[in-house]
């Protein structure tokens, strides 16, 4: 069981992955979120790699980079088998389809589990939700991403101000929750970029819980946000349709043969 800290109204929480083997029941008020790691042994990278489609495939042997494209079918490859987990059917079984704006979701079997992945580096997130529909963004905060100009260009007004408004020295960190906050919420709603980086408003002050201030459209109140510290270096968000709800943490190392 590792531990990590994450920050709540200015209180200090530990949060406990809980290293498992199979994904335990996933009841209707909970969400499980899991952080994988994704730089494994080659024997667990091969069995990852026996349950992809074609087309997942395809899409890992278009990366240049070997450590992508291993990284990409040790995502999917996982995904695959925490899914089947909890469907109780076979990695190889599953089938993906994609909304409009490229989020995938389950195609067959029919359920009501929702997912959504995210990976940075060496690590992902996955969360899964029952009927709730949801986003998870995790990013790693040391890389050199000119995060000053990224800011002045995609952020809100009011998020540049929040920003400018911090200390110094937790400028860098304020923007990364504001950055992981917007991706969970627009991968969340299934329209990602094309609601506007701009045209929503999240909390970006990172002693104060995450917060959707306001949205272009619909109600910000239909979206739950919440912060998650997936580690060292790493910041992360979650967004969730409708009000809160328990999130609780597993980690997984990528399968290991049979």
């Amino acid at each position: 069981m590792a531990r990590t800290a994450a920050t709540f109204g200015g209180m200090t929480t530990d949060i406990r992955w809980v290293a498992v083997n199979a994904p335990p029941q996933l009841e209707h008020d909970v969400v499980h979120l899991w952080r994988v790691d994704l730089d494994t042994c080659e024997a667990a990278e091969k069995r990852c790699r026996s349950v992809l489609a074609a087309d997942e495939h395809a899409r890992a042997d278009r990366f240049r980079a070997s450590r992508q494209s291993r990284r990409f079918a040790v995502t999917r490859g996982t995904l695959r088998h925490i899914l089947s987990g909890y469907l109780h059917t076979t990695p190889k079984q599953l089938r993906f389809a994609y909304g409009t704006h490229g989020k995938p979701y389950l195609e067959s079997p029919q359920a009501d589990v929702r997912f959504n992945v995210s990976h940075s580096g060496g690590v992902a997130l996955m969360a899964f939700a029952r009927v709730r529909d949801l986003g998870v963004d995790v990013e790693r905060t040391m890389r050199d991403v000119g995060w000053e100009q990224v800011a002045e260009r995609f952020f809100a007004d009011s998020e540049l101000d929040q920003l400018r408004a911090l200390p110094g020295d937790q400028r860098r960190s304020g923007f990364f929750r504001c950055w992981t906050s917007k991706e969970a919420y627009m991968k969340a709603t299934g329209r990602g970029i094309t609601l506007g980086l701009g045209n929503f408003i999240v909390r970006v002050d990172p002693a104060l819980p995450a917060e959707l201030l306001s949205t272009a459209e619909g109600g910000a109140g239909d979206w739950w946000l919440t912060q998650v510290e997936p580690g060292a270096g790493m910041a992360g968000a979650l967004c969730v349709a409708g009000g809160p709800l328990e999130v609780q943490y597993f980690e997984t190392t990528t399968p290991t043969p049979d």
